[in-house]
C-alpha cells in the first residue's frame, strides 16, 4: 500500500481493557507506543546516556562540599536553608535540561540526598553548638554581671551598646543593708561571716532575679538592685516589681534567721530597705582597665538615703513618694512623714510597706493618716490624742506613733516657727 511504503507500522491495542500498558519514566505508556519509541531511537541513533559512576561520585562529593560551605560560611540559619533550596531547584532544572537537550540521564537522588543530609546535619549541629556556647557564655557572664545585663548582651547587643554610651531613663532602685554589720565584722570569725553573707545574698538576690530585677552591685554588705535599667515593661510594672522584691525580703530573712537559730556559727540579721523611683543615668562607668554597668544620679542617691533613714524611723522598709504613687493600687502603705534630706530642696514624702492588697488595710490606718494631717495642720492637741488612740488600737509599742506623740507634746509646749512645714530633717546622707 502506497501510504505505508518504506515505513514501519506498529499495530497494537491501546484501549485500557487490553491492559497493554507499561510503567515508564513518563507514566503508563501503551505497548505499541513503547515499541514505536524504541524503533525511533534505533533509526535516529538517539539514545539516553546515563552518567558514569565517576561522574555520580563527583556530583555527590560536590553536593557534600557545597552543603558544608553553606553551613560554615553563612551565619543566618534561615539564609542557609534558603540557599540549599535554591541549590536543589537549580540542580533539578539543570538535570532536566540535560535530559531533554542532550539525552543525558543524571542520577538525581544520590546528590540531592548528600546535599540535604549534610546540610540538615550541619544546620542542626551548628545550632546545638551555638546554643551550648550561648549557655556557657551566659553562665560565665552571670558570675560577673547581673542576669539582666547578661541577657541584654546576648540577646540585643545593639541596644546594650547604646546603653553603654549612657542615657537618661526612669528606673526603680532598691537598696538593702544589714544593720550593725560593722560591729559584726569586728567580733565574728571571717570565714563564718563570709559563709553567712553568701547564704543571705543568695536568698535576697534570688528574689531580685525572680522579680526580673538587675543586681547592680554589692556594696560591702549592701545590695543595690534596679528595675528599668536594662529593659522596662513600663514604669508602673518596674515600681511594682521593686516593691514586691522588698516585701518578699521580709519573710525570706525571717526564714533564714529561723534556720540559723540553732547554728552557733550564724548570727541573727536585720536589714533596712529603701525603694525609690526616678530618672537616672544608665551607662558603662569606669576606666579603660575596668568598667562597670551601673546607674547613677539623684534617684539612686535618694534610694540609698531612704535605706539609711529606716534606722531613724525604726522601720525595715521606706518607700519614696513616686513609688507609692505608682503602686498604691497594689500595696498597702503607711505614711511615715515628709523628710527633708540633706542636699534636697523639697521634703520627700515617705511610706513604709505593710502588705499587698490581698491583705486588708489595718482598721487603725485611716485614723493614723488623719492624725498626721492634724499634726501638719498644727492641731497638735487633737493629733496627739488621735495618735494615742491609734497606739492603743495597735496594742503594743509602735515607734512612729510614739514619735508623733512626743512631737505633739513638744509643739504644744513650744509651737514651731511660722515657716514650719511638718517635715523631719535627716542630717545624715
Amino acid at each position: 500500500v502506497k501510504p505505508f511504503r518504506n515505513k514501519i507500522v506498529v499495530v497494537g491495542p491501546i484501549a485500557e481493557i487490553f491492559h497493554d500498558a507499561h510503567e515508564t519514566p513518563f507514566g503508563n505508556t501503551p505497548g505499541p507506543e513503547v515499541q514505536a519509541q524504541l524503533m525511533g531511537a534505533l533509526l535516529l541513533q538517539s539514545f539516553i546516556h546515563p552518567t558514569p559512576p565517576a561522574t555520580d561520585l563527583a556530583l555527590e562529593l560536590s553536593m557534600v562540599a557545597l552543603a558544608l560551605a553553606i553551613c560554615l560560611r553563612v551565619g543566618n540559619a534561615l539564609l542557609k536553608v534558603f540557599l540549599m533550596v535554591v541549590v536543589t531547584v537549580v540542580f533539578l532544572v539543570v538535570c532536566q535540561l540535560l535530559f531533554t537537550q542532550v539525552n543525558l540521564l543524571v542520577n538525581v537522588m544520590s546528590p540531592l540526598f548528600c546535599l540535604v543530609a549534610t546540610g540538615s546535619y550541619g544546620v542542626t549541629f551548628l545550632f546545638a553548638v551555638e546554643q551550648f556556647e550561648r549557655r556557657r557564655t551566659r553562665n560565665l557572664l552571670e558570675r560577673y554581671v547581673s542576669k539582666n545585663v547578661a541577657n541584654t548582651i546576648l540577646q540585643d547587643s545593639r541596644s546594650f551598646e547604646e546603653t553603654l554610651r549612657g542615657r537618661r531613663q526612669p528606673v526603680t532602685i532598691l537598696f538593702s543593708d544589714i544593720r550593725g554589720f560593722t560591729s559584726m565584722t569586728e567580733s565574728s570569725d571571717a570565714d563564718k561571716l563570709v559563709a553567712q553573707l553568701n547564704e543571705y545574698f543568695s536568698e535576697m538576690v534570688g528574689i531580685v532575679h525572680k522579680e526580673s530585677g538587675t543586681l547592680q552591685k554589692f556594696i560591702g554588705d549592701a545590695i543595690m538592685a534596679g528595675w528599668g535599667d536594662t529593659h522596662s515593661d513600663g514604669v508602673e510594672t518596674d515600681a511594682k516589681r521593686g516593691v514586691l522584691a522588698a516585701l518578699q525580703m521580709r519573710p525570706a530573712l525571717a526564714k533564714l534567721n529561723a534556720s540559723w537559730k540553732e547554728n552557733p556559727d550564724r548570727r541573727e540579721l536585720s536589714i533596712g530597705i529603701g525603694v525609690n523611683h526616678g530618672e537616672v543615668i544608665v551607662g558603662n562607668i569606669g576606666t579603660q582597665a575596668r568598667t562597670e554597668f551601673t546607674v547613677l544620679g539623684d534617684g539612686v542617691n535618694l534610694a540609698a538615703r531612704l535605706e539609711t533613714a529606716t534606722k531613724q524611723f525604726h522601720t525595715d522598709i521606706l518607700i519614696g513618694e513616686t513609688v507609692e504613687a505608682l503602686t498604691r493600687e497594689q500595696f498597702v502603705f503607711r505614711k511615715v512623714g515628709a523628710i527633708a534630706f540633706k542636699g534636697k530642696t523639697r521634703p520627700v514624702e515617705t511610706f513604709t510597706l505593710l502588705s499587698d492588697r490581698s491583705q486588708p488595710a489595718p482598721a487603725w490606718l485611716a485614723a493614723y493618716h488623719e492624725a498626721i494631717q492634724l499634726f501638719r495642720g498644727r492641731q497638735f492637741d487633737r493629733a496627739g490624742e488621735l495618735f494615742k488612740g491609734v497606739l492603743r488600737e495597735i496594742g503594743g509599742q509602735d515607734h512612729l506613733c510614739e514619735m508623733y506623740i512626743g512631737r505633739c507634746a513638744a509643739y504644744v509646749a513650744t509651737p514651731p516657727p511660722e515657716d514650719w512645714n511638718g517635715a523631719f530633717t535627716l542630717t545624715e546622707k
